[in-house]
């Protein structure tokens, strides 16, 4: 291996450990029955300059519905008790852990979701992965 080689090596694993990116992990698909609970399994990373503003105190998990506008799309926050879904994140979001539970699910649970994590100076949704929930059994 030449020495430029070792170079474009080196410099591509540490482009992987020195530039963390906003990236979420959450199952594609979840098929659920009309009624029961939905459990979204959930981690996220994001750039490491933001870790600093994810404090337990003030991170908020918001879920957003077919869409990415705040207004329209907001179907759940972690930190409103007159949530549109019934559900909670059991997750720490300080340990960027997004699990969440949404309870009682119907067909308007149908649609993709997109996570948002808030605290401080922290807002971030992401756009690149999603979860599709398809309720079967009404």
């Amino acid at each position: 291996m030449s020495v430029a080689e070792k170079v474009c090596v080196f410099v591509f694993l540490l482009q992987g450990v020195c530039c963390r990116q906003n990236s979420i992990s959450l199952p594609e698909k979840i098929e659920a029955l009309s009624g029961s609970c939905v459990i979204i399994k959930c981690t996220f990373e994001i750039e490491e300059n933001m870790d600093k503003y994810l404090t337990e105190s003030d991170a908020t998990g918001l879920w957003l519905k077919d869409g990415t506008n705040m207004n329209n799309n907001q179907v759940f926050n972690s930190r409103d008790p007159n949530n549109r879904f019934k559900g909670e994140i059991t997750g720490k979001l300080h340990e960027k852990n997004c699990t969440t539970v949404f309870y009682d699910v119907g067909s308007n649970h149908n649609g993709k979701y997109y996570f948002r994590i808030e605290s401080g100076a922290l807002k971030y949704t992401f756009y690149m992965n999603t979860s599709t929930i398809n309720v079967i059994g009404e």
